[in-house]
């Protein structure tokens, strides 16, 4: 990536899905400075070799840029750091504790040979145990199999699990393309689900083999660096990884940052702390101070407005017109991902109606940005259930019922912001704000028109 020159060139730059990474290093803006020197002190300090530290914030709001550029000279003194991408690794979707166990282990184990066969011995273990098993049961079923074709290898050979163990008995390879095949994850996890506690307790031996590997010292620690998981939208998937096998998770043998979904913050079943990543641009409304923005607030407006400095080459700074960046600034909420979007299609509209000349101006984010990101929200507000739980939200900053499914679909998709002082605060996204108090008001109009000729 290279700093925008002219507007085609901010266009490009102002990718809205996309993350730095420290090869990007000159574009880095230190969004989350006190929580992630706050993260780097407890890795530092708490003994526990297994502790792990649970972070959220809305889709979008830096977390993985801020999570790749964690790790410190300090830490790096102190832990082998490995980072693992969810969606490059997992279908996020259809997640279970035993895929991500047999998918650490592959990337711990990958390109070394003596690792690589530790894996392999365990597996084939596993698949012996469920061979055996399976030949037992048609021992004992021999006349009914005979009538399908008799014998053992026949039986086996109708059983999608022995498909599965044959191809398990060709090496690692059958969990290079795991995340593509649905299928063979049910079967896997099949075989797997009985022994659980033993593919745990593999994957802490192969951590301390690999560790003895990558660090000749003897002295560092594993640090994993799970990014990406909180986008995980399937709410029977983040329940059953987060909070049933929760345990399983932090047993992992390595102190471990894991993102997880914004819906876990207000699900009664998951109590542990989290450290949550969002930037507040207005102040709380629940806490009676009135409107007068805190240093906090007005810091982060700033954060915003360094984040596109950054990514503007210094000889054309004047690229984007100051009314478009602080617009973008009100209508984004403090969400970055939002506001990268709307002076992206702002640069856009700029392009296609001026040929990229003159500045990204304030009409080109009213007229291009805002219409455009305002309709993808839009188009999810057919419902009128979320329709009412967001007026509720507009007027009341708080929901009413926090394990609503409405409401975790609404905060999944942004439509609710969640922010957090000392307690988290509920907001409707400000750029569907003026849809949902209309929609709301012909709503509680028509209830009460049905109210009356009843």
């Amino acid at each position: 990536m290279k700093a925008a020159t002219d507007i085609v060139s901010l266009y490009q730059v102002l990718t809205p899905a996309k993350f730095l990474t420290l090869e990007e290093q000159e574009f880095y803006v230190d969004v989350y400075g006190l929580q992630i020197k706050r993260m780097r002190t407890i890795l530092q300090l708490i003994e526990d070799e297994k502790h792990t530290i649970y972070v959220s914030g809305l889709s979008g709001s830096g977390k993985t840029t801020a999570l790749n550029f964690l790790p410190d000279t300090d830490l790096h003194e102190k832990f082998e750091v490995k980072f693992l991408m969810g969606s490059d690794l997992f279908d996020l979707n259809d997640l279970d504790i035993i895929d991500v166990l047999l998918i650490l282990c592959l990337n711990l184990v990958e390109g070394n040979k003596e690792l690589e066969k530790v894996y392999l011995d365990y597996l084939n273990k596993v698949k012996e145990q469920i061979r055996g098993r399976y030949e037992e049961f048609t021992e004992r079923e021999k006349t009914k199999s005979s009538t399908i074709g008799g014998g053992v290898e026949a039986k086996l050979g109708k059983n999608p699990l022995t498909h599965m163990l044959t191809s398990m008995g060709g090496g690692l390879s059958f969990l290079a393309n795991y995340r593509f095949k649905r299928e063979n994850r049910k079967i896997v996890r099949e075989i797997f689900r009985p022994h659980v506690e033993e593919l745990l307790k593999t994957t802490n031996e192969i951590i301390t083999l690999y560790l003895g590997k990558v660090d000749k010292t003897g002295d560092k620690q594993l640090l994993l660096i799970f990014n990406e998981l909180n986008h995980i939208k399937n709410l029977k998937v983040i329940e059953k990884l987060f909070i049933d096998n929760r345990i399983v998770l932090e047993r992992i043998n390595a102190k471990k940052i894991i993102t997880i979904p914004i819906t876990l913050t207000f699900m009664n079943g998951f109590n542990a702390e989290i450290e949550f990543l969002g930037l507040k641009i207005n102040e709380n409304p629940l806490d009676g101070q009135g409107i007068e923005l805190s240093k906090e607030a007005k810091d982060n407006r700033e954060i915003l407005r360094d984040i596109v400095r950054k990514r503007i080459d210094g000889e054309v700074a004047n690229l984007v017109d100051k009314e478009a960046i602080d617009e973008a600034i009100e209508l984004s909420g403090g969400h970055i991902r939002q506001f990268i979007s709307l002076l992206n299609q702002a640069a856009l509209h700029n392009i296609v109606n001026s040929d990229g000349k003159g500045k990204v101006s304030y009409n080109d984010l009213k007229d291009g940005g805002a219409p455009i990101e305002r309709q993808k929200l839009s188009r999810k507000l057919i419902e009128e259930k979320k329709i009412i739980l967001l007026g509720q939200i507009l007027e009341k900053n708080i929901a009413t019922s926090q394990e609503n499914k409405t409401f975790l679909e609404c905060s999944l998709s942004n439509q609710v912001f969640v922010y957090k002082n000392s307690n988290f605060w509920y907001d409707v996204n400000p750029l569907i704000k003026g849809t949902v108090k209309l929609y709301a008001k012909q709503i509680k109009e028509r209830g009460k028109n049905d109210s009356e000729n009843a």
